[in-house]
């Protein structure tokens, strides 16, 4: 494995992201890194998660022998950031955002813009986000720290 470098897949509480995990198994593969798995709910939402989504990803993410993470935080771009560089993520992986979604990926770009960031759309075609250059590690190191 490359460094223990990892995919890092992130899910929301939906059957239709298990094609995540498969895409992510596929690309791990390819980049000889391993793959990670993260759901970030609302801190609200650990009162009444879906259970029955979150069942089926994990089945989906044991046959990819992929470790699937939880994380209840009112910050998802933050939480899955902070998450990104403490697992040295490759590549994030998400699904590809629709019309009036949240600014996830673009905040996260900010944030990290050395990570390239894969989106899968609703026919398994993967678009990337190539990293920028002249990164501004300053800026990235006092967000990280203070997650």
């Amino acid at each position: 494995m490359s460094a223990n470098r990892c995919i890092l897949a992130c899910v929301t509480p939906q059957v239709s992201c298990s094609k995540l995990i498969e895409t992510g198994k596929v690309l791990a593969k390819q980049n000889d890194v391993t793959l990670e798995i993260l759901c970030v709910f609302p801190q609200k939402a650990c009162l009444n998660p879906n259970v029955e989504a979150l069942c089926e990803l994990q089945r989906v993410a044991t046959e990819a022998d992929a470790p699937m993470t939880i994380v209840f935080n009112d910050s998802p771009v933050l939480a899955a950031s902070s998450y990104a560089v403490k697992k040295k993520a490759f590549t994030l992986l998400t699904g590809f955002p629709r019309e009036n979604s949240s600014k996830f990926i673009e905040s996260f770009h900010a944030i990290l813009p050395e990570i390239p960031i894969s989106m899968v759309d609703d026919d398994g075609k993967v678009y990337r986000i190539i990293p920028s250059q002249g990164v501004r590690q300053p800026i990235r190191q006092s967000i990280i720290k203070n997650i």
